[in-house]
């Protein structure tokens, strides 16, 4: 699944993968399975706060023992990652509470290419020159 958490980076889950555009470059950035999850659950509650005990739940399967340390560690090493591509402020901490994904959520616009628009303009002229030129040849042409 390919998921967009910014203009520039997208997240590749299935290859633990995230995509980086810099300077019209692209990097891929290969993450470790724990990390690709943590980010995910961040992700996919974008701008909501994901408590400790919420993450520590769903990532190290409620091992609180393991997973506090974890959590932390994991959050630092996200953070330093995204800030190599000018991302700082994408995970925040919300004290005594847990941590928030804060990135915008992000609709992809689909827009028709205009070579298409311009194509499609082309034949509706042309059909109608045809018809004051020719006005039977449509006729002629569908009997």
């Amino acid at each position: 699944m390919k998921l967009d958490l910014t203009d520039n980076i997208q997240a590749l889950t299935a290859s633990n993968e995230l995509l980086c555009w810099v300077n019209g470059e692209t990097q891929i950035v290969n993450l470790e399975p724990i990390m690709m999850k943590l980010l995910m659950e961040l992700v996919v509650k974008r701008g909501e706060v994901c408590s400790n005990e919420e993450l520590i739940d769903r990532v190290w399967a409620g091992n609180a023992g393991v997973g506090k340390p974890a959590l932390r560690k994991n959050i630092y090493k996200l953070r330093k990652l995204l800030s190599q591509f000018g991302e700082e402020q994408l995970i925040e901490t919300i004290p005594k509470k847990g941590y928030r994904f804060a990135g915008e959520k992000r609709e992809k616009k689909r827009s028709i290419p205009i070579n298409w628009v311009i194509l499609v303009i082309s034949i509706v002229f042309v059909m109608i020159v045809l018809k004051i030129i020719y006005p039977g040849l449509l006729h002629r042409l569908t009997h």
